[in-house]
Formats: structure tokens, C-alpha cells, sequence
């Protein structure tokens, strides 16, 4: 692995050589540090050194990983911490003691995370109204402040990729969408209860799993490609419920409830990693709309001894009801291809087989009368274990 490249910001006068070399021969064989003072002429006076001593020093920073900021610092070191913070690198800190250089509240806010020696510096910067929001640690040696300006080189350019990247998501989640010629947008949320109340307020309607499932084969490239990069909650869903004493479990893609604000306030009651309870009435109403396509009850035996992805499954296109199939491990159109092709003929057909597969999260800890979304993950059409209080909830709503 190459050595992560450290650029000393630090004042150059002689007094400070030896501190500067103590602080740079602290870092261990991983890093590569320039110290400036070996490279520029101390020496003479700063009203005199010329503009090529400053693109020295520029093209290094270029190529470093990281700056390691050494106490005091002034004007100079201002401007290179500036620098470095213009160019998306990450600066650590090294303090050893206190001073003037806590007024250089500009340079103080471009530092990027900070080492104190010692708990009597660390206490005072974690007091600092700029250092108080900035990451701080006590390194008590060599190891731990190289360790700790290891961790910052290479975690902050990860962080800011994975900022690009979700930047990049959102203006794509943001765009303008037709589905099947009706007009879609995403909505977010954190729940099922936000992303409904949103639905009905905007007068949007969440679609349930099987058009989700058949849009993402049945559209053209650019818009197949999109609905296969996300997971997407839809307005389905699967239910254990107790009927006659029996144990059953209930597939659903219509409004299990007797109305859409009844559907809200039990998403808003439900909380963590419980599903929604089900009082006994709406236990009856939803075991009573059973059509073998949009409500499909099958017994929840089937459902704790499926086979776990393995079944094929037939016409997810053509074939009506909901989709139950497990297993695409990617999101390229050949895999899509190759194995969106069995769906639920074979579940509508067979006698003793059933949409077990939709329940292979749901078998595992399910409780009576309780009720879960279904979704579509973004690398197969499969079901997933949904924390109902998760931080992010997405899917796509269609204009009514």
C-alpha cells in the first residue's frame, strides 16, 4: 500500500525545527511527511522570500493526503489550513499546548478534526465554541496519533464521497417520472404512516407490489434501470392472523382497513421492530375479503416451512396477484431477464404450495394479529425485514 502523504503546516523559524521534527518522526512507517521548513529558506526575513517558495509549498499540499497542523500557528499556516479545506482534505490538529493561535477562529473552523495530548488540553478544546462540534481525541502517544491521523486520511475522503454520491441520488430521486403514462414521484418518509399521509394529502396512491414489480420488467431501459436501482415500499401487505382458532397468513394489496386514515393511524401506533397490531375486528375484515388475488390466505405452517427462495416462480409480466419471488442477486437487465420470467401461476395452480416466500422475514418472530409492508428490495424481488421506525422510507406514488 502506498504511504498516505502528510503535509507539516507549521511555522518554519528555527525555533520551531525541533518540534516540527519531533512531531513528524512521531508518525510510524505509514505516512510520508513534507516539513517545510527543510524546503524553504527559514531564514530570511518573510517580506523578502519570493512567490516560488509559496508554489513549493502549494504543490505539495497537491499532493498530500492530509495536513497535520502543529501549534502554534499563525498567517501562514492560516492560509495553508484554508487551502487545504478548498481542496476537500482533511487537517488534524496536533495540540500540545495552548495560545494566541485559538483567535484564528477562520483557520479554527477549516480544521478538520483535533489531537490533544493531554486531558487538560483536551478539556479546554472540547470548551472552544468552534472545536466543541469538531471530532476531538486524547492521543498520549505516538502510536495513538498515528493511528488517529490514519483513521481521518482515510475516512474523511470516504465521507465525502459518500456525500457526492448521495447528492447525486436525491437529484435523481427528485426528478419527474411516468409510470404506465401516470404520472409518479417519490416520496420519503420515516414510516409507513409518513409516506401514507403524504400519499393522501398530495392526492397520490402508493401502488401495491405487483405493479411495482411488473413496471420494473415492463418498462424501457432508462426507467427499468431506475426502479431496479432502489427498494420501494409498496402499499401491500402480509399479516399473521388468527381465525377460527386456526393460524393463518394473509396476503394484501388493497387497504386491509376500512379506511385510509384508519390504515395511517395504525402505522402511527406501531413502534421499533413491531408490526402493526391488529384489534380482532380488523382481523375478521381482512380474513373475510380473501379472493385469492388481491387478498391471499394460506396457512402460516406453509409459510414457517417454506423453502426459502428455492421455489420457481411463474409469470411476474402476464400472471395477476402479488409477487413472491426471491433471489436476483444484482440489478443488471440480463439477470432481470434470465429470472423474471416464473411467477404465480404455480402458487395459484398447486394445491398445497402458497406465497410462502413473501414470509421468509415474517415467519421468523411473527406475532398473532399483527401486520407488515411489503417491499421491493433494490437487488431482487424479494421481501424484506422493515424496522417500522427506520430513518428512511421510500417508494413511488402515482397521481390518481
Amino acid at each position: 500500500m502506498d504511504k498516505i502523504k502528510v503535509y507539516l503546516i507549521a511555522k518554519i523559524a528555527e525555533e520551531y525545527h525541533r518540534k516540527n521534527e519531533r512531531v513528524s518522526n512521531s508518525l510510524d512507517s505509514r505516512f510520508e511527511v513534507f516539513i517545510p521548513h527543510k524546503n524553504n529558506p527559514f531564514n530570511i526575513p518573510h517580506a523578502k522570500l519570493e512567490s516560488k517558495v509559496a508554489e513549493i509549498d502549494y504543490r505539495e499540499i497537491d499532493k498530500a493526503d492530509i495536513g497535520l497542523i502543529c501549534e502554534p500557528f499563525g498567517e501562514d499556516c492560516s492560509c495553508e489550513i484554508g487551502y487545504f479545506k478548498a481542496k476537500g482534505k482533511p487537517t488534524v490538529l496536533y495540540a500540545e499546548n495552548v495560545g494566541d493561535w485559538l483567535n484564528h477562529w477562520m483557520a479554527k473552523y477549516a480544521i478538520t478534526s483535533v489531537a490533544a495530548s493531554n486531558k487538560e488540553i483536551e478539556t479546554i478544546l472540547r470548551e472552544d465554541p468552534i472545536f466543541r462540534d469538531k471530532e476531538i481525541a486524547l492521543v498520549q502517544n505516538n502510536q495513538e496519533l498515528s493511528d488517529f491521523v490514519y483513521d481521518i486520511a482515510i475516512t474523511q475522503p470516504l465521507i465525502r464521497k459518500i456525500k457526492s454520491l448521495e447528492r447525486k441520488k436525491q437529484e435523481e430521486l427528485s426528478g419527474k417520472l411516468e409510470i404506465y403514462g401516470m404520472e409518479a414521484k417519490v416520496i420519503t418518509g420515516d414510516g409507513m404512516a409518513k409516506l401514507h399521509r403524504q400519499a393522501d394529502e398530495q392526492g397520490l396512491e402508493i401502488p401495491t407490489e405487483p405493479f411495482l414489480a411488473k413496471a420494473r420488467v415492463e418498462s424501457d431501459d432508462e426507467l427499468r434501470e431506475f426502479l431496479w436501482r432502489y427498494d420501494w415500499l409498496s402499499s401491500s401487505a402480509l399479516s399473521r392472523v388468527q381465525h377460527k382458532g386456526k393460524d393463518y397468513g394473509v396476503f394484501t394489496h388493497v387497504n386491509p382497513f376500512d379506511s385510509e386514515e384508519k390504515r395511517i393511524q395504525s402505522y402511527e401506533k406501531s413502534t421499533g421492530k413491531e408490526a402493526v397490531q391488529l384489534n380482532e375486528e380488523d382481523a375478521k375484515r381482512i380474513f373475510s375479503m380473501e379472493d385469492g388475488k388481491d387478498v391471499i390466505v394460506v396457512p402460516f405452517k406453509y409459510i414457517i416451512d417454506s423453502p426459502r427462495g428455492k421455489i420457481p416462480l411463474r409469470e411476474i409480466v402476464y400472471g395477476d396477484g402479488h409477487v413472491v419471488a426471491m433471489g436476483a442477486f444484482g440489478n443488471d437487465k440480463q439477470l432481470l431477464d434470465a429470472y423474471v420470467e416464473r411467477y404465480i401461476d404455480v402458487m395459484q395452480k398447486s394445491k398445497s404450495f402458497t406465497p410462502t416466500e413473501m414470509g421468509i422475514w415474517f415467519s421468523e418472530n411473527a406475532k398473532l394479529n399483527t401486520l407488515r409492508p411489503i417491499e421491493l428490495g433494490d437487488s431482487g424481488i424479494g421481501i424484506y425485514n422493515r424496522n417500522l421506525t427506520n430513518n428512511e422510507y421510500r417508494t413511488l406514488a402515482l397521481r390518481k
